[in-house]
Order: C-alpha cells, then sequence, then structure tokens
C-alpha cells in the first residue's frame, strides 16, 4: 500500500487541505483468481 498525504487545494481567498488516503497496487496474471468485488450488491 502506499500512503498519500492530502492536497492543497484554494476556493476563493480561503485555503484548505483534503484529507491522507492509501491507495493499494494489486499485480494480475493470467492465473489470477477473480475478484468478485461487486458480488454483493
Amino acid at each position: 500500500t502506499m500512503n498519500y498525504d492530502g492536497k492543497t487545494k484554494r476556493r476563493g481567498r480561503t485555503q484548505g487541505k483534503t484529507s491522507k488516503y492509501k491507495k493499494a497496487i494489486v499485480k494480475l496474471t493470467e492465473e489470477s483468481a477473480d475478484i468478485n468485488f461487486f458480488q454483493g450488491m
């Protein structure tokens, strides 16, 4: 996983920051099993 810092954003005069987030890196091969992420929706 990679941890990202929030970005600085401006709305007019005020300046704020977006929240931090974590990103996962997934590498799939030909033999990988299917990911059933949307199965229960």
